[in-house]
């Protein structure tokens, strides 16, 4: 039989059962604590899907549009990855590396390993048309400013897009310092901005961000052509143009050859009969009624095969006219075409769910929002 429970054992257990009832509200709260408030799942995925019908058909202004309510509302891995893809589509390269960069970071429905590495492929192409800047400083309570934006604490690093910018460091008691930067894309900078204690007098001036030059619309030296899509619509009319001619030699030479063949059966047939087919009248007038028509076939041929190598020349002539003035206007499609690669249909082995139809939107491609 126990005996009576001691002052020391009273107090283990109080402990014990606080350390249980501490662990089991651990527990239970853990994963609420990656979902951010507000979070409506219904909501979200109906956004996303019409973000990836519009997204699907390369209409990126709709898809960002329904992206940002699902955001809102269903900011998960996925919602963000895919945002940040359309943003890189519509060559919006600061929008796209920080969109990817908090999709990449996110706790709430994280990515997938592969969809992960990916995004980070993606991530650093935009970055390649990006600026990425670390301002030190060793000024207790120092801040940035880029272009008279929101100040930020330092030391920072900061991205931004190529351009002439104004870096302004503002400290508690110390004056304003001011750097201007023309900024190359790619380029990585670092430097420091260290105030220097205030003296009383006036603030410098601070300078302004040098404008971009307007587009000169009379400047043709761009190079993108007469039209967008001009250098694929060169290629596929020079195409089509070596396939008419193709065909229209063909019908040359095989009407040349029936002619040749019509020529002989004029020679046999004046062999054999007397120019007024008195003899055999029946059989004569058969034969020459055969041999003009063999006749009408060989003109017909030639006079189709003749038309159809010149307009094939022609189409030729003005597909490859067409490709050599096109410039390079492929820049613009990059962003697109690397961000869709992944955003086939979903057909059976390609990532699709079970049961999807070879026309619905694959999501699994992406990884389920």
């Amino acid at each position: 039989m126990m005996g009576p429970m001691g002052p020391s054992m009273f107090s283990a257990a109080v402990r014990l059962l606080c350390g249980l009832v501490l662990l089991v509200l651990c527990t239970w709260s853990a994963p609420a604590s990656a979902q951010p408030e507000g979070v409506d799942e219904e909501a979200g995925r109906e956004y996303a899907n019409q973000a990836m019908l519009a997204y699907s058909k390369e209409d990126y202004g709709t898809a960002l549009t329904a992206f940002a309510e699902a955001r809102k509302v269903y900011p998960t891995g996925q919602v963000l990855r895919m945002t940040g893809y359309t943003l890189f589509a519509l060559e919006n390269w600061l929008e796209a590396a920080n969109t990817l960069d908090e999709a990449l970071k996110t706790e709430f429905k994280p990515l997938s390993e592969d969809d992960a590495e990916h995004a980070t492929t993606q991530l650093n192409e935009a970055l390649t048309h990006l600026a990425v800047v670390m301002v030190t400083s060793s000024v207790d309570g120092a801040k940035l400013s880029i272009d008279d934006g929101e100040a930020v604490a330092l030391p920072a690093t900061v991205r931004t897009d190529p351009g002439s910018h104004a870096f302004v460091v503002t400290a508690p008691g110390h004056d304003d310092v001011y750097r201007q930067e023309e900024l190359e894309a790619g380029q990585e900078l670092t430097f420091s901005m260290d105030p220097d204690p205030s003296t009383g007098d006036a603030p410098k001036r601070r300078p302004k961000p040098k404008a971009a030059p307007e587009p000169d619309d009379d400047d043709d030296s761009s190079g993108a052509g007469w039209f967008p899509g001009q250098g694929t619509v060169g290629l596929i009319t020079a195409g089509a143009g070596v396939a008419v001619g193709a065909v229209g030699i063909v019908a040359l030479v095989y009407g040349t050859t029936l002619r040749s063949s019509v020529q002989e059966n004029i020679d046999t047939h004046n062999a054999l009969y007397d120019p007024s087919c008195n003899t055999n009248t029946e059989l004569c007038h058969y034969d020459i009624a055969l041999i003009n028509q063999d006749g009408e076939r060989a003109q017909t041929f030639q006079d189709a095969g003749l038309a159809m190598t010149i307009t094939g020349g022609a189409l030729l002539a003005a597909g490859v006219t067409l490709w050599l003035f096109a410039g390079d206007d492929s820049e613009g499609a990059d962003g697109a075409d690397q961000a869709s690669w992944s955003c086939l249909p979903g057909v059976a082995g390609v990532g699709a769910r079970e049961g999807a139809s070879p026309t619905e939107i694959g999501v699994g491609c992406f990884g389920s929002f």
